[in-house]
């Protein structure tokens, strides 16, 4: 998960590319291992990283 949160920061592939890029073929079943260890989903946090760096 360290790695997919890297590249949600720092890339502009999809969330489904990260997924794949890190080893899940299930995006559903990425997104609830992401939103169960974050509390948030791929997508919001993408969102919440560019609009405030240093609230995560």
């Amino acid at each position: 998960m360290k790695n997919a949160c890297t590249l949600l920061e720092n890339t502009d592939f999809t969330i489904y590319q990260i997924a794949n890029k890190v080893g899940y073929t299930n995006i559903t079943f990425f997104y609830k291992s992401f939103k169960k260890i974050h509390g948030i989903t791929p997508a919001e946090y993408r969102k919440k990283k560019s609009e405030s760096p240093t609230l995560l």
